[in-house]
């Protein structure tokens, strides 16, 4: 039993103690009196909500069109209609938009322009049978 009885968790207890009453003594510096009126608190002024003003913006996207307008009419010994299948093909589109709003009470008013543009290019080869002997090439743009 050494040190006359005391065990282990009544020194560890002790320690403790110690150890918070020398690091709570930072803490009362914060409990010092303030001198002078306390400063008056002022509610911030509320803005009400507005559609004015100029703005600008970009956009992206992508498109893909179909088109069946492939018709070719061969006229000869007989008429042939020949529609072939459809055409699709795809590309990136980008564009953007700039404009002015103008809130008048409850309404806005605004002017806007926009850009938008994309190179979209397909091709199609229609072949008529051997009595034609004709092939026909159709470019297809948007």
């Amino acid at each position: 039993m050494g040190l006359g009885g005391w065990t282990m968790k009544r020194i560890a207890l002790l320690g403790a103690v110690a150890l918070g009453v020398g690091l709570a003594q930072d803490v009362v510096a914060a409990e010092l009196p303030v001198y002078g009126a306390a400063p008056v608190y002022q509610a911030p002024v509320a803005v009400a909500p507005t559609w004015t003003g100029i703005y600008l913006g970009f956009n992206a996207g992508w498109g893909w069109p179909n088109s069946d307008e492939g018709r070719f009419a061969f006229t000869g010994i007989a008429v042939l209609d020949v529609r072939p299948s459809a055409v699709t093909f795809s590309s990136p589109v980008f564009g953007g938009q700039f404009g002015y709003n103008l809130q008048t009470g409850s309404w806005v008013w605004g002017v806007e322009t926009d850009v938008d543009g994309a190179h979209m290019r397909a091709e199609k080869t229609v072949t008529i049978p051997a009595i034609f002997a004709s092939t026909w090439h159709r470019v297809f743009e948007c």
